[in-house]
């Protein structure tokens, strides 16, 4: 389970952390559980988010404007999903991250060394780029993590940095999600 912010979206102190969500997430033993669990939240109890949450079986989205909720089943393929996705704001970002990775993904034996530098390139000082870094107004790209689900257990990658990408510390964390049936 992960989520992100939704850009734009007013933010309102009263309400809940939305960082919560992933926790009540993980409390249910399926990812659509899980989606149908946040997806029954009122709206008006979080500020608005983009939570992705995935099993060995399925992979879901649910989003929040901050007042109404919506999910979405992820099927197979490449899935990019950022602070402007459904409608959040210019999807620009997420489709030059989608058609770089695709490109990445479809020439490469190994993509993952590729995909993390993708997501470390700093175009410009703007919302686009795939590491956003706007420190004028302390806005930008916080963490990143990269889920691979291969067609075997040792195909599996959980890759995932807890600062920008522009400047990685990458952690591993796929034999965790190898050891899932």
């Amino acid at each position: 389970a992960g989520i992100t912010n939704r850009f734009m979206a007013p933010t309102d102190p009263a309400r809940h952390s939305r960082g919560t969500l992933p926790l009540l997430a993980l409390e249910e033993p399926t990812a659509r559980m899980a989606a149908n669990r946040i997806a029954s939240i009122d709206p008006l109890t979080y500020n608005a988010f983009h939570l992705i949450m995935a099993d060995a079986r399925d992979a879901w989205v649910v989003w929040s404007d901050g007042n109404q909720v919506q999910r979405e089943n992820l099927g197979p393929g490449i899935h990019v999903i950022t602070e402007s996705s459904y409608g959040a704001g210019e999807d620009k970002r997420r489709a030059y991250l989608l058609e770089h990775a695709t490109r990445i993904c479809n020439t490469s034996e190994s993509p993952l060394d590729s995909l993390q530098n993708l997501l470390g390139e700093s175009l410009e000082e703007s919302f686009h780029g795939p590491c956003v870094n706007l420190p004028a107004i302390n806005y930008g790209t916080r963490s990143s993590s990269l889920i691979s689900w291969g067609q075997s257990r040792d195909a599996r990658a959980f890759i995932h940095t807890k600062v920008p990408p522009v400047t990685p510390q990458w952690v591993d964390y796929s034999p965790n999600i190898r050891e899932w049936e």
